[in-house]
């Protein structure tokens, strides 16, 4: 038996309707100023910065990384977790620099000061920690182990908008599955250093002042027209985020207190995930979600090394990374999700709907 008629999605993102979406576009479609940075962008890049962080908005999360890495000047080995999205490695390389892979908590599955400690060399630039389902890593230990060594601390806060920010850089992403987001989009912040605001600004236009190229740079802008649907979706969260904590309370209720499931429900409401040990396998529960037409995604499946890009790339085993991948699961989260229908897939996932 089939839970649901139709597709349960993974995410819906906050979208206006086409006439508010039209009108969000009229300045830039009566100017002709698409691109190149124009008022729009300027807008929502100073509304953000006033939100979060002063930052530099770029085309999407993975460039904002390497951004970030570019305007602070680092140079050889950036140390990161083994649990994350491949994107956080594909970043480092953009940049022409080497990933170093560290092992995570088994507890927080985030990479520590003590994982990254063994990691660290002559060739290590810098560390970049990846906030993980909005869990936070150990800033104030990080700080103090960058310090000691003299690298940059750049977080990969994809999962953490509205969270505290950190370091010399943390990096957003704005893609659609996002709780803000621009459809495509992201944004490398930094709150300590206008030097290197400035040099990331310059760095997502071809590294072009003037006329002049005055550093190697690269195409990094958004679009006015992803910036209309910023400015947009950016009043708005706040009320999508209160529908959430509806739909999580939900889950909780079904979920709430079960062996073998661990919820992790961040403040910031950007997902909803669960880490399922014994006696619940996940890739049972994933096949079962599917057979029930639920969406649901393995996150982060599977841990980096054990991709075929990656294999025997990275030394170690990273043992605590490859059980994290093994259990993780997001479940649909998005505030038109009914109650009714966040328990019914609760009670799927504990295999009590047939």
């Amino acid at each position: 038996m089939i839970g649901f008629e139709k597709p349960i999605p993974l995410s819906l993102p906050l979208t206006p309707t086409p006439m508010e979406y039209s009108q969000m576009c009229a300045k830039a479609l009566s100017t002709g100023v698409l691109t190149n940075h124009g008022p729009l962008c300027e807008q929502l890049e100073e509304e953000l910065s006033d939100r979060l962080a002063p930052l530099a908005l770029c085309a999407n999360g993975t460039l904002a990384i390497t951004l970030a890495l570019k305007a602070l000047g680092v140079r050889g080995e950036v140390i990161t977790s083994a649990f994350t999205f491949p994107a956080t490695i594909q970043a480092i390389e953009l940049a022409g620099l080497t990933p170093v892979l560290a092992d995570v908590d088994p507890e927080s599955m985030l990479i520590t000061p003590a994982t990254v400690a063994k990691k660290i060399t002559p060739n290590t630039g810098a560390i970049l920690p990846v906030h993980v389902f909005g869990r936070l890593c150990d800033s104030e230990g990080f700080a103090k182990l960058a310090a000691q060594n003299g690298l940059k601390l750049i977080y990969d806060g994809a999962h953490a908008f509205d969270l505290p920010v950190f370091g010399d850089a943390t990096t957003y992403s704005f893609h659609a599955t996002k709780l803000f987001h621009t459809a495509e989009g992201g944004a490398a912040a930094f709150p300590a250093s206008a030097e290197a605001l400035v040099r990331a600004r310059r760095l997502r236009a071809f590294g072009i002042s003037g006329e002049a190229v005055l550093e190697s740079g690269m195409n990094a802008k958004l679009s006015e027209l992803h910036a209309a649907l910023g400015l947009w979706v950016l009043p708005n969260v706040e009320e999508e985020r209160r529908k959430r904590r509806s739909v999580a309370a939900a889950y909780i209720s079904v979920l709430g207190g079960e062996r073998g499931v661990e919820i992790i429900s961040p403040s910031n409401c950007q997902y909803f995930v669960v880490r399922l040990t014994n006696p619940l396998r996940r890739d049972g529960v994933y096949s079962a979600l599917m057979a029930h037409n639920v969406r649901s995604r393995r996150y982060f499946w599977p841990a980096i090394p054990a991709h075929p890009a990656y294999l025997g790339r990275f030394q170690g085993d990273y043992p605590h990374a490859r059980n994290a991948a093994k259990e993780c699961i997001a479940l649909p989260f998005f505030g038109a999700l009914p109650a009714e229908h966040a328990q019914k897939i609760g009670r799927i996932v504990l295999g009590k709907l047939p």
